[in-house]
């Protein structure tokens, strides 16, 4: 669902002998650094394992109404943030600047394309005929994290994503490279039914380097696998709690009232309504996605969407204690109760946010988008 603001300003002994001496003169032979910038190296990652980082296991709500095509289930996420070690080489210290990035591959093959939230997804098959995903990643180092990334390619070659970080020498010190995956699910025929999901390996990621002297590298011996452990994730069949769209009118306020940066006017509480909610769950969350940019992550401010007339302000969303809620966080709705089917309903409060030094007057329209979070 939406909610939508306006107002009027706002991844034999001797052969034995012989075999193994050749075998660590050709190791002593090839040991090389993984990266012309940065040498990169795996980390433990999640249990130990320098390959795999794992999804966690959840249960997946297949809602009743969802037609074939369609994306059902939340974002479920396999995070690492210190994927790789990176040190800087001394190829770096002679004034080179590095700009460091993560690529992503598909090992499943693609069959069309579907639009979530304003972006599109390759849909990818799996080894399950009825079921299908699609993906996303996004990357982080030094204190800089990457917008999410839409899986789009083919399998046989890596997508590269957008950004990269530009990573000073700063004296060869080491720092982590870090790779977060999401995957959705898709119903790929109307025969799919509740069960546990066999899908393996939905995604590969590598690091990505290039040096300003023209030198480029990936990590191909370094790559990392987000992976589903067989068995973790199970989908379950039933309705879904009814989220009808919130439209929230903020009201006219003067340009005058804004007396600089951060200044917070008309503020308006209104709720969302989650409506005959399934019983059964572990767990009943909720996230919001902004589907104009944010300008301000700390307080919650995204910007003005293009039919707006006003200047100088973006539309902050907060709870009900008005406390700026965080995008992509998920949050638990405390008086879930398993037992029965029930309605819930969340406070929330909206308000016009100084974003400018100058506030021209106009109308303000924004919109955050709800999704569900079933476990």
């Amino acid at each position: 669902m939406t909610q939508t603001a306006r107002g009027h300003v706002k991844t034999g002994f001797r052969s034995l002998w012989i075999l193994v001496s050749t075998v660590a003169c050709l190791l002593a032979g090839n040991v090389r650094a993984d990266g012309v910038g940065a040498d990169c190296v795996r980390q433990g990652g999640m249990s130990g394992n320098l390959v795999y980082q794992y999804f966690p296991g959840t249960a997946v709500l297949l809602p009743n109404t969802t037609p074939v095509g369609g994306v059902f289930g939340p974002w479920i996420t396999s995070s690492d943030s210190a994927a790789w070690r990176c040190t800087p080489l001394a190829s770096m210290a002679s004034g080179n600047t590095l700009s460091l990035s993560v690529q992503g591959y598909p090992p499943y093959v693609r069959e069309g394309n579907v639009v979530v939230d304003g972006d599109t997804y390759a849909v990818y098959q799996t080894n399950d005929a009825t079921l299908a995903y699609i993906a996303r990643w996004r990357f982080s180092a030094r204190g800089q994290m990457s917008d999410w990334q839409p899986l789009t390619i083919h399998p046989g070659g890596q997508q590269d994503h957008p950004e990269s970080f530009s990573i000073p020498y700063n004296g060869g010190q080491s720092f982590n490279l870090g790779v977060d995956v999401q995957i959705r699910f898709v119903k790929r025929t109307g025969s799919l039914s509740p069960g546990v999901v066999t899908i393996v390996d939905p995604m590969y990621v590598r690091h990505s380097q290039r040096l300003s002297s023209g030198l480029t590298s990936v990590g191909s011996g370094t790559y990392r696998i987000a992976q589903l452990k067989p068995s973790t994730v199970n989908i379950v069949a039933g309705g879904t709690c009814t989220t009808p769209d919130v439209h929230v009118e903020l009201p006219p306020v003067p340009a005058s009232t804004f007396s600089g940066l951060g200044t917070i006017a008309s503020t308006t509480p209104f709720s969302l309504n989650f409506r005959n909610c399934p019983a059964g769950l572990n767990r009943l969350g909720y996230s919001f996605a902004p589907t104009t940019s944010v300008l301000n992550a700390a307080n919650a401010v995204v910007a003005l969407d293009g039919t707006s007339t006003a200047s100088g302000v973006g539309i902050q969303l907060a709870n009900g204690q008005g406390v700026p809620i965080n995008f992509g966080t998920i949050y638990t709705l405390s008086n879930y109760n398993p037992n029965q089917i029930r309605n819930y309903s969340v406070p929330l409060e909206a308000s016009l946010f100084q974003t400018d030094p100058t506030v021209s007057g106009g109308s303000v329209s924004s919109a955050v988008t709800f999704t569900l979070d079933y476990r």
